[in-house]
């Protein structure tokens, strides 16, 4: 192979001559004076007498001899279903298998590992030659190989009495008899007529029983299938741990396929005389799921009447002395139970269901991940009760732990009731931040009557209790329109009052009986802060005298509120200030000018 180093010793008279000689990159030999030489597929026995041969000739009776000095390395490339693509390092002699051992991962698959060599591909099962010695499935290496492995598809486990148990890949079309022949067959104690495969299916573990060989043979074997060879004799009693432990998955998935969701499963152990529950908790531990509640395990015998509580927790660390040496009997059930990673939110909320858990997190949280509205979350949350996972109800403040309900009560219909001279009297449903429009919008008052109606309109708590007119309505209040008076045919000028000055809807407004300025300057949207800061406002009769301000407004009187705000000023007055300092500068500038 390319960069082999090679010696040739010959006799030039007398005197020995010695010379080395490296292979190049398009395989020849350079021999100085003697030439050239192709050794592309040569061995070194094959090489040898051609360069003997070409010394002898130039050099009779020179004795020539030709030896390797030192091998070439050169690199190969590994890619497909393993960790990673890389190149490594072989030399002439090097095998498949010994070129890929750190390479591979648990789920690449060794027989169908393909080979490319100068544009021709080549594929090679190195299980075959790595357990029944077929060697020309591990071909030498050459330089430039590209070596592509791919995914492993069906791997079936054996366990129990086989000579050699362990996981097995079998291709498309492998079967029992094939699986059988690979873990070198039955023990002596095998009982060949119990045989079981378990397979996953879903959350749950089937059974399919096989009760002699021929109907193993005819059974197709699955991805993930584990073949168990049960013992002739009579098995030893066994306990059973169900619940939140984990069954070894018989094929190694990549992290990304993984799935963290928990499910219920069951394991079998078997039991030995003495064997405690701190034994077996011991050796199940690795087992256990992220989501195991050992807190709140229990155990169900055949002979006992209930299930017998026991903190595992406890146990297992030896917290506590009192189930230390809980001997466990045959075919005992040791639960424990799921602690889902979550909380429930019921009753009168948007989006009711489960939530994960936010370890410190109290009912406001989750209320607000259900849905309750920012408006209502304060009051939601003095009502909801709160539900263990036994379905004991516990304190609703402090943090809300993993399996917990948060249930909110329905609580009565919040509405404003309109009645009176409306078109459409009723209780309609309360909505925040709307004023008295809103409810008389769906009473039927059209937007032409609202002034009118305005005059006429009475305010109630919840109690009953006249109320004064605000800004918005809250929740059981009650908007009373006392009747109006019809409106003639030939409607005479309506008189009117003028609101002007700092109010946020200057306007006229119709005069309405024994009103005080306050009740339009309401009319007129209030008074903006912006502009008026101490809520001072004068009365103008039509003639343009002043009127006390307690007086009762008449037809063509004007309220005026006063624009007292710094700010509303500056801003009236301070382009006329700027623009007049701009004049005297520039008066300034001239004058300097004509002195000079």
């Amino acid at each position: 192979t390319p960069g082999d180093v090679y010696t040739l010793t010959f006799l030039l008279g007398s005197d020995p001559v010695i010379s080395t000689f490296q292979v190049e990159s398009d395989h020849t030999l350079n021999l100085a004076l003697f030439g050239r030489v192709n050794t592309r597929g040569l061995t070194i026995a094959q090489l040898r007498p051609q360069v003997e041969t070409l010394v002898q000739n130039a050099y009779p009776r020179s004795l020539p001899a030709f030896t390797i000095s030192a091998v070439g390395l050169f690199q190969v490339t590994l890619a497909g279903a393993i960790p990673r693509t890389e190149r490594v390092t072989a030399w002439g002699l090097s095998r498949l298998s010994e070129v890929i051992e750190d390479a591979v991962a648990p789920y690449t698959s060794l027989r169908n590992v393909t080979i490319t060599r100068d544009g021709r591909t080549s594929t090679h099962d190195l299980f075959r030659a790595l357990d029944q010695g077929a060697l020309d499935q591990d071909p030498l290496l050459r330089p430039g190989d590209a070596i592509t492995f791919s995914r492993m598809r069906r791997v079936v486990t054996v366990r129990g009495e086989m000579n050699e148990p362990g996981r097995y890949e079998l291709t498309d079309r492998e079967g029992f008899d094939q699986l059988l022949s690979f873990a070198s067959g039955f023990t002596p104690e095998a009982d060949q007529t119990r045989l079981v495969v378990q397979r996953q299916a879903d959350e749950v573990v089937e059974q399919v029983r096989l009760s002699n060989l021929a109907a193993a043979s005819r059974f197709e074997l699955r991805d993930g299938d584990v073949l168990i060879v049960p013992p002739r004799i009579v098995p030893r009693p066994v306990v059973y741990v169900e619940g939140a432990v984990r069954i070894a998955m018989t094929v190694q998935l990549e992290a990304e396929e993984q799935s963290d969701i928990p499910v219920y499963n069951r394991i079998t152990r078997e039991l030995t005389v003495g064997d405690t529950l701190y034994s077996l908790l011991l050796e199940i531990q690795d087992e256990l799921s992220p989501f195991a509640d050992i807190e709140r395990g229990y155990i169900i015998r055949q002979s006992a009447a209930s299930p017998i509580r026991i903190n595992m927790r406890e146990v297992l660390y030896r917290q506590s002395s009192q189930f230390n040496n809980f001997v466990l009997q045959a075919f005992d059930r040791v639960v424990i139970p799921l602690d889902q990673p979550y909380v429930a939110v019921t009753g009168d909320v948007t989006r009711a269901g489960r939530y994960p858990y936010n370890p410190g997190s109290d009912v406001t949280y989750y209320l607000n991940l259900a849905g309750t509205g920012a408006e209502s979350i304060v009051e939601a949350a003095q009502t909801v009760r709160v539900y263990d996972r036994d379905g004991n109800e516990v304190p609703a403040a402090g943090s809300i732990q993993t399996g917990y309900t948060i249930h909110v009560p329905v609580r009565e219909p919040r509405v404003v009731v309109v009645s009176g001279d409306v078109p459409a009297p009723g209780a309609f449903p309360w909505a925040p931040e709307r004023d008295w429009r809103y409810y008389l919008r769906l009473a039927g008052v059209g937007a032409v009557d609202f002034t009118r109606v305005a005059a006429n309109l009475e305010y109630y708590d919840t109690d009953g209790a006249a109320a004064w007119e605000m800004a918005t309505v809250p929740s059981d209040f009650t908007l009373h329109v006392r009747p109006l008076p019809p409106v003639p045919e030939e409607v005479a000028e309506i008189p009117t009052v003028a609101v002007v000055g700092g109010v946020n809807a200057p306007g006229l407004f119709p005069v309405a009986a024994d009103r005080t300025a306050a009740f339009y300057v309401r009319l007129a949207g209030g008074i903006n802060r912006d502009q008026n800061t101490n809520g001072a406002l004068t009365v103008f009769s039509e003639s343009g005298v002043q009127r006390p301000l307690d007086s009762i407004i008449e037809g063509g009187d004007t309220i005026e509120v006063a624009r007292n705000s710094f700010l509303y000023n500056f801003g009236v007055y301070f382009p006329i200030i700027t623009t007049g300092l701009g004049f005297i500068t520039t008066i300034i500038a001239l004058i300097t000018t004509l002195n000079q």
